[in-house]
């Protein structure tokens, strides 16, 4: 996966948006808020989706599938 913004799909930081910077380990480092200067956390891959790069055509699938996500972007 690209590092960048994503979802946190589970685990104990579920529902929230970090941003994926690095790796340690077999976990992700994911920032809880401003990258780099917000805390941060370890995070197992297969709890992340990437929000990078979400086109316009694929929005409505992903509305449906994490309506949370989206809410909580301020986009629907």
């Amino acid at each position: 996966m690209k590092h960048g913004p994503v979802w946190i799909s589970g685990g104990r930081y579920h529902g929230q948006i970090g941003y994926y910077d690095d790796d340690t380990d077999d976990k992700a480092i994911v920032y809880l808020g401003e990258p780099f200067k917000s805390r941060w956390v370890k995070i197992p891959h297969h709890q992340l989706e990437s929000l990078d790069g979400i086109q316009s055509v694929d929005l409505e699938a992903y509305k449906r599938k994490h309506p949370d996500v989206l809410r909580a972007l301020g986009l629907c």
